[in-house]
């Protein structure tokens, strides 16, 4: 349960050492397939798509029997296909944008104090449905996203009008489609979305 929550407060190294350890700790026990589980996808969040095909991989023939083995399977047969695309789709297609505000998770800037302003920005701006996170993106970085934006226009429009503000919210920015931004988080490759923008 413990490391559990720690997988959801986005403390994937955590999750992924203390599985580790547990999983030798634990040896032979039923348990230890759900902790392999439990790494993968903090693999997954951690380090894209790679590291977790290899860990699904992996549960899939060291626990063939187990509900948990099965279930590395199943998402090896007809998830991993679908993940494996990291081809970026057109704006044109998306209905959902976001803002994604980069952060260097070794500065000292503080991230929980950028939030809490741009939360108090956006209850100002009554005319979108937004909602702001943390996002995890690699063991370097960390990411704020402002979701809810409805064309990429609109975003961009979104990060400029915070730059004019008196707030002056003039951290670097990036427009994003919803399905990008899932397959920059899935494959870890901004740069690869940013060279073609």
């Amino acid at each position: 349960e413990n490391l559990f929550e720690a997988y959801n407060n986005q403390k994937y190294q955590e999750v992924i050492d203390k599985a580790s350890d547990y999983v030798t700790q634990f040896e032979g026990d039923p348990i230890v397939p759900k902790f392999e589980i439990l790494k993968a996808s903090a693999r997954a969040r951690l380090y894209g798509f790679e590291a977790y095909k290899e860990s699904v991989n992996f549960i899939s023939l060291t626990y063939p029997n187990s509900p948990e083995g099965k279930q590395a399977q199943e998402i090896m047969q007809t998830v991993i296909p679908t993940l494996e695309k990291k081809d970026f789709v057109g704006e044109e297609v998306s209905k959902n944008f976001n803002v994604i505000y980069q952060f260097d998770n070794a500065s000292n800037e503080n991230i929980d104090e950028f939030i809490k302003k741009l939360d108090e920005e956006i209850k100002q701006i009554r005319y979108y449905d937004m909602s702001v996170s943390k996002d995890i993106y690699d063991k370097n970085t960390t990411f704020v996203v402002v979701h809810g934006l409805k064309s990429i226009q609109g975003a961009r429009g979104f990060a400029d009008l915070l730059q004019e503000r008196k707030s002056k919210i003039t951290r670097p920015y990036i427009a994003i489609s919803s399905e990008n931004y899932g397959i920059v988080q899935m494959h870890k490759n901004l740069n690869d979305y940013l060279a073609i923008q």
